[in-house]
Formats: C-alpha cells, structure tokens, sequence
C-alpha cells in the first residue's frame, strides 16, 4: 500500500502518556516530585532564621527589660524599633523564600489595613496606624508559616515553651530574684506609661497584683504569674495558643511533649488565674468532639453568637467590676455608645482607651470596615476540609472573639500572636500544597494508563 494511504503507526505508551498530559494540562509525576523536593529545600534553608525570629518575638520584652534593669534605659522607641526589625525579618524570609499558595489573601488583609491606616490618620489629623501593626503581624507570620514544615514549628512551640517554664519556675521559687532581673515596673513604666504600683516593694507589673476579691483557680502566688512576658495576660494567651497546638497535633507528638505540654498549661492556669484561658482550655475537647461533624464555613457564627452571649449576660446591669458580668458589660455599653463618627474612624485616637473591649478598639481604630474585614479574615483563613485545620479553625475563632468582649488589644500582641498565626500558616500551607499537588498526581496513579508498564514495538531484527 502506498506510504500515503497507510494507517499511522499507534505512538508508544509514553508518548500517549506525554500527549495526555499535554490535552490536560496536568503536571506529570516527576514534575510533581521535583516541585516537591524543591520546596522543601526552599522551607528548610531558612528554617533556622524562623525559629529564631520566633524565639525573639515572644521573648523581645523579656530581653528588653534585662536591658532596662542592668545595661542602658530603655523606652518606647526601643520597643517599636525592636518590632519593626522582627516584622522585617519576618519579610525577608516572606521574600527569599518566593510565593506560597494562598499568600494573596493575607497580603491582602495587610494592604487593606494599611490603606485604612492612612485614611483614618487623615480623619484624625494625627498618626495612627495601630491595626495596620496588628494586621502586620497576622499577615507576615501567616506566611512566614507556610514556609515552615511542620517538624519546625513543633521546635518552635518546644523550644519556646521550656523558656516559658524556666522562667516561671524562677520567679514561683524567688519572686524577688526575678523582679531583681527584670524589673517589670519600672520597664512598662518607662515604655507603656503605666505607673509602677507604691504598694509593691519588688516591683512587679502593677497590674499582675491581685486582689481578695478576684476569680482565682487555687492561691498559689501572692501575684499572677507573667514568666518571660513580664505581663499576666500574655502568658494566659500564650496557654490558650499552647492548648491550640496540642488539639491540633496531639496524634503527632510524642508522649513526654504531651505531658510537658499539659502540665505548663495547667501551671499557668492555676498561677494565671485567667478566667479566659481556664474557660477556653475546659471547652476545648467539646469543640474538638464538633468538628468531627462540622461544616468548615460554621466559624463565620463564632463572632455574633459572642456578641449575642455578651448582651444577654450583661442585659439589664449596671455592674462594672472585674469579673465576667462587669467586663462583657463594660463591651456591650461601648458597642451601644457608637456614634457615627466613631463608627467611621473619626476618633481612633480614643481607641487605646478600651483596655476591656477589644470590639470597640478594632472599632475605633479601623472603623466598623475594619472589623467586618478582621471577622472574615479569622473565620476563613483557615477554612480548608482537614481534620486539623477544622479543629484550628474553630479554636482560632473561640479565641480571637472571645477575647475582644473581655480584653483590648491582648490577642494582637506580637509576643503570643507570632506563635498563633505561624501555626494557622503552617497547617493552611499544607492543606494548600496538598490540593496542589497531591490530586494531579492521585489522577495519574489512578489512571490505568499510568500504572501499566509502557509497552514498545519490538525491534525487527535486521534479518527481517
């Protein structure tokens, strides 16, 4: 038969395979691998600097009270200028180490706070770019997170977790050897303003000295503990962020990390006395047990069931003091004082002053734009169907909302926040890279095509 009239010969299994992958633009298995293999190359070069930058961001305070109390005063420049370094470390690896999947929406959480910085600093006739800080920091340990695997943050979290014991530890069994290294008073007192307490003689942080009449777990302690936060309220955040860690790696960790794990939380509880991490910690394993069965888009009710909880407790009193009633009080009498101008950023230079409502500081200093965004950044940033990242989710959810009706500004700080969004970071990377790359190449083990063995013409022999 003539050469033109002839059927063309059927392409060897590889190029069949080669054409496939080609008409389904899929990436091919040893692409896939070589992505892989070279990722990880990429997370772990720099791993040492991140788990650094993390050790600095919890303990940045710690280091500048010792500063403060033996070397050269130090006051609230030094304290911004230590975070703008940490912040800006935290963007070089962002930088060195090239895009992530999912870095579009926290850059775009960032962006938009920043933009709202400047609008509502124009409003105010003044500088004020307190959330744009906030925002900073979520968005950069997000995605410094999801540069990170998982082996690292486990590091992260334990070696940071042994500075906390120590230095706990130190100030249960000499409280005056740890007020002498650290001077809390007279550090916040020339870097946050806040007068140093006359009755103390060691002086502690004034606000960490109890009273008779405060909610206590057991008495242990004639002050609540801070450790190397300096501060009792982060050290209770830090447990709340510790307990995150275990619900969402407990399979993974060996028995002696559990065990440490759980016994600094309940350490810090009973010398914390934190009515909110106690709460948090006692609802974890519900919470846990829910997302066996729980939609992934459910977090985006955490906010407004806090806020219709908080009015129907408060509802009808005029209490004010310090315990659950008066502080959810004092949030929903703040919520019900907005004004217009409030709502619209026009005194964001009031905001600092909402020590126990962080709703209204977001309020205030972002206008009610900026919480709605802050809202859908927290329920869905994490919204991925994994077990873990359900079960982060949710827990990120309880903490962040809660605390807003009882707290200001405490989930934003840098000293517990860096733990918290390089976990969610690095948990939604994983669930991230996974759907990347890990179904293109289930269809391909799937195929049958791929699992047979290529099969070639056999060669004729030059005799014929």
């Amino acid at each position: 038969m003539p050469a033109r009239f002839a059927s063309p010969e059927p392409l060897p299994q590889r190029s069949r395979v080669a054409a496939a992958t080609q008409a389904t633009n899929l990436p091919t298995p040893n692409l896939i691998r070589y992505r892989e293999r070279v990722a990880g190359l990429v997370r772990n070069e720099w791993a040492w600097l991140v788990i650094a930058l993390l050790i600095g961001a919890v303990c940045y305070n710690g280091l500048l009270a010792l500063l403060n109390a033996h070397v050269v005063s130090i006051g609230r420049n030094e304290v911004i200028l230590s975070e703008v370094l940490l912040l800006s470390a935290a963007a070089f690896v962002i930088v060195v180490s090239g895009p992530r999947p999912g870095d579009g929406t926290p850059a775009a959480f960032f962006a938009f706070f920043m933009l709202d910085a400047v609008v509502v600093s124009m409003l105010n006739n003044d500088f004020f770019a307190d959330m744009a800080r906030n925002a900073a920091i979520i968005a950069a340990f997000t995605m410094v997170g999801a540069r990170v695997d998982a082996a690292r943050v486990n590091r992260c979290f334990t070696i940071i977790a042994i500075i906390v014991a120590a230095v706990l530890l130190l100030e249960m069994v000499s409280t005056s050897t740890y007020a002498a290294w650290f001077a809390p008073g007279d550090y916040f007192a020339k870097t946050r303003d806040i007068p140093k307490e006359k009755f103390d003689e060691l002086g502690l942080f004034a606000n960490a000295l109890g009273f008779d009449s405060r909610f206590a777990i057991m008495t242990i302690m004639d002050h609540r503990a801070c450790s190397i936060f300096l501060e009792q309220v982060s050290l209770a955040n830090f447990a709340i962020v510790l307990v995150i860690f275990l619900a969402c790696n407990w399979a993974e960790l060996a028995p002696q990390k559990r065990l440490f794990f759980t016994g600094l939380i309940g350490l810090i509880l009973v010398t914390t006395n934190s009515r909110l991490a106690l709460g948090l910690t006692l609802l974890t394993p519900i919470a846990c047990l829910l997302t066996l069965r729980w939609n992934r888009n459910l977090p985006v009710l955490v906010m407004p069931l806090t806020l219709i909880i908080a009015a129907l407790v408060s509802m009808g009193s005029t209490n004010l003091s310090d315990n659950l009633e008066g502080r959810l009080n004092k949030t929903v009498q703040a919520l019900a004082s907005l004004d217009m101008d409030s709502i619209m950023g026009m005194k964001a230079l009031r905001a600092p002053g909402f020590a126990d409502s962080g709703y209204a500081y977001v309020i205030y200093g972002s206008t009610i734009v900026g919480l709605i965004i802050l809202w859908l950044y927290v329920s869905f940033i994490a919204s991925q169907d994994k077990p873990k990242l359900l079960r982060c989710n949710l827990l990120l959810n309880l903490y962040i909302f809660s605390s807003l009706t009882v707290s200001g500004n405490s989930v934003f700080s840098m000293k517990t926040a860096a733990l918290l969004w390089l976990l969610v970071g690095n948990l939604r990377g994983e669930a991230l890279a996974e759907s990347e790359t890990q179904v293109p190449d289930q269809r391909w083990l799937d195929s049958a095509r791929w699992r047979s063995r290529p099969r070639f013409p056999a060669r004729l022999s030059p005799g014929g």
